[in-house]
């Protein structure tokens, strides 16, 4: 639906076998209330599984009763540029407890009014939700509690002090979580308002995830490590241009779980230090690349053993590279910009070393 003079919608009553609906471009529309209407509270857009609400620059606030779209699977909200919070109505406009039943799949973006997201607590909120994407939303400070079912989160420019938390989890009789997180992506970058992420999700059961990516958060200057140890299906960790990380005394014994095959880190404060010093633990490790680190000497006859890739870049300090010629899948060694590198690690591996590698550069 692109029409850009109207101010209301036209009546949806006569649809009422709409799956899909799409409202972009009308930059008149000030008001959207879908979901029930008539002494009878009859359901409108009852079978509707896609909706798409875009470029609504007049709409003064978020389409009430949302979340009583009994079948409603995908909801994409995007550059509505007025709108300043997220209210209770966004749910429902009576109390129920639980709203969104059906939708899996949640995008909101380039909303850069938007400054407060409203729930009722103990709510059940999302409860099919499996993906959420938050993006260019700068001044939106908090989330509501997110559902166990998540499996995909994705955290762009958003003003977020602290990372949001799951539901609270029932206690089994041994004192246990008796539900675990789904959570299997989780990415956040350029959330510039981020100090720590010693609350929320990473605080929590994350026995499950496999991707944490983290880049572009400027302030950000604490992360729970320890936590980490219990994330016993990470695959992949990524921190880029954190550059205020530091860690606790508690912290430097922390050890990353040894199911992680890919590891990068660039530009990440101290962080780097330690988990460099700890390498030997990361035994499933193929792919590790190093950006712009302090460290002086990167040494781990273990944990090279079944490395194929390994990048350094930029890392300015480092004189010694110890422990290549362990291993026996190393295919591809790049270094880049190690002025200081007193010993080249290929000569020091010697022949059969260098037969093995298909790709190198050191330069």
């Amino acid at each position: 639906m692109d029409l850009p003079v109207l101010e209301e919608l036209p009546d949806l009553r006569s649809l009422p076998c709409l799956k899909s609906l799409r409202i972009r471009m009308m930059s008149m529309l000030k008001h959207i209330d879908f979901a029930f209407s008539g002494a009878t509270e009859k359901v409108l857009l009852p079978r509707v599984e896609t909706l798409v609400l875009r470029d609504l620059e007049a709409l003064e606030e978020l389409p009430s009763n949302l979340g009583r779209l009994p079948c409603l699977k995908l909801l994409n909200i995007a550059n509505i540029s007025t709108v300043k919070q997220i209210g209770h109505e966004f749910f429902s406009t009576e109390a129920i407890s639980k709203c969104f039943l059906s939708l899996e799949n949640l995008v909101i973006s380039d909303m850069p009014a938007c400054e407060g997201w409203c729930w009722i607590d103990d709510s059940d909120l999302f409860p099919s939700l499996q993906r959420l994407v938050i993006y260019g939303c700068p001044k939106l400070e908090w989330l509501p509690p997110l559902p166990p079912s998540l499996t995909y989160l994705t955290l762009e420019e958003v003003g977020l002090t602290e990372l949001p938390s799951l539901w609270e989890l029932e206690i089994n009789e041994s004192g246990g979580n008796q539900t675990t997180s789904s959570l299997l992506n989780l990415r956040i970058s350029k959330c510039n308002n981020l100090i720590s992420l010693e609350e929320g999700l990473l605080s929590q059961n994350l026995s499950n995830i496999e991707h944490i990516y983290v880049a572009g958060c400027n302030e950000l200057m604490r992360m729970s490590l320890k936590r980490f140890e219990n994330f016993t299906s990470l695959k992949e960790l990524q921190i880029k241009a954190c550059p205020k990380l530091s860690l606790i005394q508690e912290e430097e014994t922390a050890l990353l779980p040894p199911s992680l095959k890919t590891l990068k880190l660039d530009d990440s404060g101290d962080l780097d230090k330690l988990l460099l010093g700890n390498l030997y633990n990361l035994t499933s490790l193929t792919k590790l690349e190093i950006v712009k680190c302090p460290p002086r000497t990167i040494s781990s006859k273990r944990t090279f053993s079944p490395l194929e890739l390994l990048t350094i870049t930029d890392c300015h300090e480092l004189r010694l590279v110890e422990g290549l010629e362990a291993s026996r899948s190393l295919w591809e060694l790049v270094i880049r910009r190690c002025p200081n590198l007193s010993s080249n690690p290929v000569e020091q591996g010697g022949k059969s070393f260098l037969r093995q590698l298909r790709s190198y550069e050191i330069v």
